[in-house]
């Protein structure tokens, strides 16, 4: 009965220790987030949420086209965005265009 008991007391041990290191939010300024399919949808949508969050942003797509227009959507999420240095997040923004062979 005792080797039941010390799985259970050892994992409520554990429980508010992971709940606080894994629910505290985490700076991003500084890191460098790339993104695959950035062009549009949850891509685009994570490029213009991480951007604000003052990370280095590259954003990777088939389309040019698609790529200048999300590239120009998250320069304006980022020059909405109050902050004390907008044109340095502005300069973060990288794009890459991947050539696809079919």
């Amino acid at each position: 009965m005792l080797f039941l008991l010390l799985p259970l007391a050892v994992l409520s041990a554990l429980i508010p220790y992971l709940y606080t290191k894994f629910r505290t939010p985490q700076s991003l300024h500084g890191k460098h987030i790339l993104i695959t399919g950035g062009s549009s949808g949850l891509g685009l949508a994570l490029a213009k949420l991480v951007a604000r969050k003052g990370a280095n942003v590259t954003i990777v797509a088939r389309n040019k086209q698609k790529l200048d227009t999300a590239v120009q959507h998250i320069r304006s999420e980022i020059e909405d965005t109050k902050t004390t240095d907008d044109q340095a997040l502005r300069e973060k923004i990288d794009t890459q265009q991947i050539n696809v062979n079919r």
